[in-house]
């Protein structure tokens, strides 16, 4: 269950943190301050207090931020993707399960 709250609430902080950056790119003015604080949301603080396995825990989080703000921000200011940018994910996602089973010996 916890899982489900910390990924949620990263994915919702990392769409936010893109949306403002952009905003902050194109406008400006008060949303500089809204990214400011963003930066005061203690997600791994949280996360690394109560996991049980941190360096999965650590690269699932690195890994979700990533890729959050990445398609985040290809949503936001409507960028075509090639198939180069689709394989890297894949490799990304392909990683993290071959690290959490112990593929890599």
């Amino acid at each position: 269950m916890f899982y489900l709250f910390w990924i949620t609430t990263l994915i919702i902080c990392m769409a936010l943190n893109a949306l403002l950056s952009y905003k902050v790119n194109t406008i400006g003015g008060f949303y500089h301050l809204l990214l400011f604080l963003t930066g005061f949301i203690p997600l791994w603080n949280i996360i690394a207090m109560r996991s049980k396995n941190l360096v999965f825990d650590g690269l699932l989080y690195d890994t979700i931020l990533l890729t959050s703000y990445s398609i985040s921000m290809v949503i936001i200011t409507k960028i075509h993707l090639n198939i180069l940018h689709y394989m890297g994910m894949a490799l990304i996602i392909l990683g993290v399960i071959i690290f959490q089973f112990g593929g890599v010996k």
